[in-house]
C-alpha cells in the first residue's frame, strides 16, 4: 500500500511537472511569436523611409569618374560634389556654390515622406583649402526640427607632430 502511495504521488508530482514545462514552454513561444508579429507591424510605422530615387549616379568623362548631377565651387574645378535633392522634385540643379558651412539650405539629400519637412538630410562635400591637393570634407546632419546645426571640419595639421 505504501508503495503505491509513493508512486501516485511521484505520478502526480511529474504530471504538474510536465504541465507546468509544457505551459511556460507554450507562453515562450506566444511571447516569441507576438513580438515578431508586432514588429513586422510597428517597423514601417517606426523606420524613416529613405530617398531610393534619389542615389547619385555617377559619369565617366575627362576628369575621371564624377557626379552626373554635380556642382563645383568657383574657382576650384578639380573638386566636383554631388547636388541635394529629394524624391519628389528631383535634383536641386546647382551647378555652381560657394561651399560656405554656414549656408543650411544647399545640396542637402533629403529623405522621408514629406519633402517640405524631410526626417533628415545630409550633406557631404569638399573644398580645397589655400594649400594645393589638401582638402577640407564636410559633413553635416540635420534632423526635421532645426535647433542647432554644426559642422565638424578636420584639421589636417592636428595630426602632425610637432618637435
Amino acid at each position: 500500500m505504501k508503495k503505491n502511495v509513493f508512486r501516485r504521488k511521484n505520478y502526480e508530482k511529474n504530471i504538474h511537472k510536465n504541465l507546468h514545462n509544457k505551459i511556460v514552454h507554450f507562453l515562450g513561444i506566444a511571447l516569441l511569436m507576438g513580438s515578431i508579429v508586432t514588429s513586422s507591424f510597428l517597423q514601417p510605422m517606426l523606420t524613416a523611409s529613405a530617398a531610393s530615387d534619389i542615389t547619385p549616379q555617377y559619369t565617366t568623362n575627362s576628369n575621371g569618374i564624377v557626379p552626373t548631377n554635380s556642382w563645383t565651387i568657383p574657382g576650384q574645378n578639380t573638386v566636383i560634389n554631388h547636388q541635394g535633392g529629394d524624391t519628389t522634385n528631383g535634383w536641386d540643379k546647382k551647378d555652381s556654390w560657394e561651399g560656405t558651412s554656414s549656408d543650411i539650405s544647399t545640396s542637402y539629400l533629403k529623405f522621408g515622406t514629406n519633402t517640405s519637412n524631410p526626417d533628415y538630410q545630409i550633406r557631404k562635400y569638399a573644398k580645397e583649402t589655400s594649400t594645393p591637393g589638401l582638402y577640407d570634407v564636410y559633413l553635416n546632419v540635420k534632423g526635421n526640427e532645426i535647433e542647432n546645426t554644426c559642422s565638424y571640419t578636420e584639421n589636417p595639421d592636428s595630426f602632425i607632430s610637432r618637435a
